[in-house]
């Protein structure tokens, strides 16, 4: 339904999307990276924040639709370990997923890697984190410069970039807009699409998150959010559920 509503991502496409801590933004990059990927596109990942191995782990249980925690633990049935080891040969065939370790992460490091491994989707989580070239360590024109230099690398390059942002902890998640992220008003300035995830106790038990779309290009942003699933045991995020 996402690919639908905002007509799929375009090349040079800066796609924005925020949630609360813990929520899911990495998952939802993972789960995005892997589609691509399996559709013939060179996926390019990193974190300031968050460890390759957990990356690379999350990854590989999502890449074999394995329950995340019992892979984690080492504990998968005999069933689940032959689906594992069958999906890493499927997975061979499929254009490459990197998840590279940068010796710093700023937005030109960030770029010249994805333009070494020739990646047609550069996904950075937490953005904010990242460091800004020019520079400037802290405030609104720190973040500006990063998400300016980021948008101008997607256009250059023709490739689609896909960011994550976090929420401000004082923020209503439902109520929440681009601009109630950190530094929010800068990287919403210059998002083509900007998505929210939310997930509150009655989604949480019933394995769901709800997607909002905040912003799009030109086509009028809907005012309902999206339900979908989100189950880590049957590892099942396809967006096929009806709307709310």
């Amino acid at each position: 339904w996402l690919d639908d509503l905002t007509l799929g991502w375009q090349p040079g496409d800066f796609v924005l999307a925020i949630a609360k801590k813990g929520i899911g933004k990495s998952w939802l990059q993972l789960i995005h990276g892997l589609h691509a990927q399996a559709s013939g596109v060179t996926v390019m990942m990193v974190s300031p924040e968050m460890n390759n191995k957990v990356l690379g782990r999350r990854y590989d249980s999502l890449a074999a639709r394995v329950p995340y925690k019992a892979f984690k633990r080492g504990e998968l049935s005999p069933a689940e370990e032959k689906q594992f080891f069958k999906a890493l040969e499927e997975i061979k065939k499929m254009a490459p997923f990197y998840i590279p370790t940068l010796a710093e992460y700023s937005m030109m490091a960030i770029a010249a890697k994805a333009r070494e491994l020739k990646a047609g989707l550069v996904m950075v989580d937490n953005i904010y984190l990242c460091s800004d070239h020019l520079g400037v360590r802290t405030g609104w024109e720190k973040h500006f410069n990063i998400a300016r230099t980021f948008k101008e690398f997607l256009k250059a390059e023709g490739v689609v970039g896909l960011v994550t942002n976090q929420l401000n902890k004082e923020e209503d998640p439902r109520q929440a807009t681009l601009d109630n992220s950190a530094f929010g008003d800068s990287y919403g300035m210059f998002a083509d699409v900007g998505l929210k995830l939310v997930q509150g106790s009655d989604e949480r038990v019933n394995r769901e998150m709800l997607m909002y779309v905040l912003k799009m290009r030109e086509e009028e942003t809907p005012t309902t959010p999206r339900r979908v699933p989100w189950d880590f045991e049957g590892m099942s995020f396809d967006d096929e559920a009806p709307p709310d």
